[in-house]
């Protein structure tokens, strides 16, 4: 776009879309994929087998690899310790090294890299707590007026019953771990023994616990955007007389 003189302007998208289409925060080590006819096959199967072992065996190899990544991660956040883990695998280089690079640069900080394109102006829409939590609860009503409960139901028996049954439900990853789904587990996996009442009284704590989860991912969505990009290097937001990059209107209201 700024090719042919246009002037981007993005509107809404997750605080992390933003973040890295402003800032240089992307891994990018410039290292392509030389597995050979396996079309990135091989990759994917050593991920696989990293994501079996469980957190402390991970924890342990980071250790060997990269002791200073290793030290900012909990053994129990397997997701990253799996990332850190591919980082030096891919590159040979540590994990930490190549965030220690990418911060170095000039016009980084401790939260990444530099911006990609000078002076962007950000709009934010920032709303009063005591609204946006009315707004917030109006649309958690709203969504189980829409049948969420019953969608809920529906995808719990497709795709989640028999982990439960199995015990290895996981609701740290993937889908699972969106709000809106782990806060009824209770009430998905009452027995079928359970009265009316009881089933009512785990519905309704779900409902409430959906609701305060809700309110808090907005609360940590305003933290995010002030230490992002109020707290930063980054260019007044107070003046957007004559930017000449990016203009991105973000709001936590979901």
């Amino acid at each position: 776009m700024h090719g042919r003189n246009k002037l981007p302007v993005i509107v809404g998208g997750t605080n992390y879309y933003i973040e890295s289409l402003l800032w240089k925060v992307l891994l990018d080590t410039g290292q392509k994929n030389e597995e050979s006819g396996d079309g990135g096959d091989g990759a994917q199967k050593r991920e696989l087998k990293l994501k079996k072992l469980d957190g402390a065996e991970l924890h342990k190899r980071l250790v060997e690899v990269d002791p200073e990544m290793a030290a900012m991660l909990h053994p129990n956040d397997k997701r990253k310790l799996v990332r850190s883990l591919q980082v030096h695998e891919q590159t040979g280089v540590p994990h930490s090294r190549w965030l220690e690079e990418q911060r170095g640069q000039e016009g980084g900080n401790g939260l990444g890299g530099p911006l990609r394109y000078p002076d962007p102006c950000i709009f934010w829409l920032q709303a009063d707590m005591d609204a946006l939590d009315r707004r917030l609860d109006a649309r958690v009503d709203e969504m189980l007026s829409a049948g969420l409960i019953e969608e809920l139901r529906d995808f719990h028996v497709r795709y989640n019953q028999q982990r439960v049954q199995d015990d290895s439900q996981d609701y740290q990853h993937g889908i699972f771990q969106s709000i809106g789904f782990k806060e009824f587990h209770d009430f998905l996996t009452a027995p079928e023994s359970s009265t009316k009442e009881e089933k009512d009284t785990l519905r309704d704590k779900g409902i409430e616990a959906l609701k305060i989860a809700t309110k808090r991912y907005a609360r940590k969505q305003n933290k995010w955007v002030k230490n992002r990009f109020l707290k930063s290097k980054y260019p007044s937001t107070t003046s957007c007389s004559m930017c000449s990059c990016v203009f991105v209107l973000h709001s936590p209201v979901l």
